[in-house]
């Protein structure tokens, strides 16, 4: 149901709106900024602190990798705000392809986007070594997380001042990722009931099982989210 018609016309209204320029921009560019800052950062603070900042490289590429999904995800979630406002949804259901279809095509951006985005990410900032099929599952991963952020942000928001809200809410969730680095046991638990903790876990710490459960958490949490807002957007649209 991918069509080149769509991604067109997606672009199309991310070039007009500066808002959303931003969000699809900004993955990389805190790419860029991180990795000069890391570079001057890293002996500065060894000398001053004697603090070796390369110990926590992991944590940093994780919650930079984190940031694809959620920028990308507003920007899917905004654009759907923007053609529920102006009632082009209200016809998809006389078009073949029919609202699951535009859904599907709705959500490729930020799925296939976050998938690229996390593996330029890698390249860019450079400072952590990532086993290929490692890189290439977390791709996935943040590629479902695009999915399931839009679409919540779509299906909660009123309008795009109260999804910028929740873009932000979503984001403060994110610092779950770096729950390990208190090394409170309680707090690793609870974080570890979000995708993003897993994200972490795949790149400090990867293992079989790990791997596994981080699979299954993404699936859940796309299963719950899909099964719980679809059925009632789909309502709506009807």
């Amino acid at each position: 149901m991918l069509n080149t018609v769509s991604i067109k016309a997606d672009m199309k209204m991310i070039v007009r709106d500066p808002i959303l320029i931003l969000f699809f921009i900004l993955p990389i560019l805190i790419s860029i900024v991180i990795r000069v800052m890391v570079h001057f950062l890293t002996p500065i603070i060894y000398d001053s602190f004697s603090l070796d900042l390369t110990q926590y490289y992991g944590y940093i590429l994780s919650v930079v990798i984190l940031m694809t999904p959620l920028m990308l995800g507003t920007v899917a979630g905004f654009l759907l705000i923007d053609e529920r406002d102006s009632r082009i949804q209200e016809l998809i259901k006389i078009t073949p392809i029919g609202y699951t279809g535009y859904l599907i095509n709705r959500l490729m951006l930020p799925f296939i986007g976050s998938m690229v985005y996390t593996i330029v990410t890698y390249f860019i900032l450079n400072i952590y070594h990532i086993e290929g099929l490692v890189l290439s599952l977390i791709s996935v991963l943040t590629g479902v997380q695009g999915i399931f952020l839009g679409y919540s942000l779509y299906s909660l928001a009123a309008d795009k001042v109260q999804g910028l809200t929740y873009s932000k809410g979503f984001g403060i969730f994110t610092i779950l990722a770096l729950s390990d680095l208190l090394n409170v046991r309680w707090v690793s638990m609870l974080a570890a009931l979000t995708p993003f903790y897993w994200i972490t876990r795949l790149v400090v710490n990867f293992s079989l099982s790990t791997a596994f459960v981080a699979i299954m958490i993404h699936i859940i949490y796309f299963l719950a989210i899909m099964r719980v807002l679809f059925p009632l957007k789909k309502m709506f649209i009807k």
